[in-house]
């Protein structure tokens, strides 16, 4: 069993061999804290099952999810991460990846996901479960932030949390013009006039808004 780990916190990945260790004895491991570093290693050996963070900086992890599965169509790929599932899930899923679990959650889920993962199954959390259940009973509304692309999702999680145009350009390493195009989409799919109605629309759906 061989196992690729990518987040930018060392102790989180030395936490994620421990916990895998234990029902893995014999795993090998192969540990990551930039993307750049876990494609290489990706691309050198073969590996059960990736673990991958959703905030590294610097790194447009959909791009990651998007060359391994390119490069190895089967290769199985779970989320870790503290965003919510119940905002984020849906979105990665469609991405290819198998599963999502919250950083909050105990081990015990983590295991659980990895087990149904490499059994070839997909992991959904009973929170996120009940959420689709409940959206689907009371005929909700589509999640406004369904409507964005990737890299507007990507966007709006820092306008969001209070990032300017040119800090947000500096991160994502895009000129000014470009974030602010993307910001004017997404105010216009999002059905906003005002900035500072985003913060309001995105408390409503849970999603983080601390920077």
């Amino acid at each position: 069993m061989r196992f690729l780990l990518l987040d930018d916190h060392s102790i989180t990945l030395q936490g994620l061999e421990v916990v895998l260790k234990l029902e893995y004895p014999d795993a090998q491991f192969s540990s990551f804290v930039s993307a750049n570093e876990a494609i290489t290693g990706f691309d050198k050996h073969d590996f059960d099952l990736a673990i991958l963070d959703i905030n590294i900086p610097g790194t447009n992890i959909h791009a990651v999810i998007d060359y391994m599965l390119a490069k190895k169509p089967a290769q199985l790929i779970m989320m870790f991460s503290m965003n919510p599932d119940t905002v984020y899930a849906k979105r990665f899923l469609r991405l290819g990846v198998k599963g999502f679990v919250n950083k909050e959650n105990p081990p015990s889920e983590l295991m659980v996901a990895v087990r149904t993962i490499l059994q070839g199954g997909l992991y959904l959390s009973p929170r996120l479960v009940q959420k689709m259940s409940d959206d689907f009973l009371l005929s909700r509304t589509e999640n406004p932030f369904d409507k964005l692309s990737q890299r507007e999702m990507e966007v709006c999680s820092f306008l969001i949390k209070g990032y300017s145009l040119t800090d947000i350009a500096d991160i994502m390493q895009l000129h000014k013009s470009t974030i602010g195009t993307h910001r004017s989409r997404i105010m216009e799919k999002v059905g906003i006039k005002k900035i500072f109605e985003l913060r309001e629309i995105a408390l409503q759906y849970n999603m983080p808004i601390h920077p």
